[in-house]
């Protein structure tokens, strides 16, 4: 099974760093993004789509099935970025102010009706080995956020969350996984963007 994880395409609020739902869109250089990701990905045989529901992944994954008509879509609140509950709409400041205030580590800090980063990694995880449980030789594509795509990796990584900053990545960059017939994952592209680089948006 291989399987290719990709972040959305920029937003505005990604630019003023503020705090998003689920309605966000992307701006004009993320929808340029989105294009250009879609182009690098039009050789694979992709044959299932999962993506987060929010609207900024739903108009990405739509340009990468342009070049994939066969692929199935599906949409699913697991891959979902980290609800900030109370924050929506706010600076990223004003919650790392709340973040500090809480004395919490920064993964396990929960926003009134929101979630914390390891709450997020649960998620993602139970939904990546739900996906993995019987790998098939097929390819699947994830469309996701920030959040959701290095909490995975640093579980597969079995690295901390203090790392968490070390593997951050651009809006849509690229990471391909296999799984072998054991379950055993290996990561063999990480974070790439070289088709951002190719195209001016880097």
């Amino acid at each position: 099974m291989k399987i290719i994880i990709v972040r959305h395409g920029q937003t505005k609020e990604n630019v003023r760093k503020i705090v998003q739902g689920s309605r966000n869109r992307l701006d004009r250089v993320g929808k340029k993004q989105a294009k250009a990701l879609a182009r690098a990905l039009r050789h694979e045989k992709i044959d299932t789509i999962y993506a987060s529901d929010f609207v900024r992944s739903q108009e990405t994954t739509r340009e990468i099935a342009l070049h994939h008509p066969r692929a199935k879509v599906i949409y699913t609140k697991d891959l979902r970025e980290k609800n900030m509950g109370f924050f929506v709409g706010r600076s990223l400041l004003k919650h790392k102010v709340a973040r500090v205030k809480s004395g919490l580590p920064f993964y396990k800090f929960r926003t009134p009706r929101g979630e914390s980063l390891l709450d997020v990694q649960k998620r993602v995880v139970a939904f990546y080995k739900r996906l993995t449980k019987t790998p098939k030789k097929e390819t699947i594509l994830l469309v996701s956020h920030q959040g959701p795509i290095v909490s995975l990796l640093l579980h597969l990584l079995k690295k901390p969350f203090d790392r968490y900053e070390r593997y951050r990545m651009e809006n849509t960059a690229i990471t391909v996984i296999s799984i072998d017939a054991k379950r055993k994952s290996r990561i063999h592209h990480l974070a790439k963007s070289d088709h951002l680089t190719e195209t001016g948006l880097k």
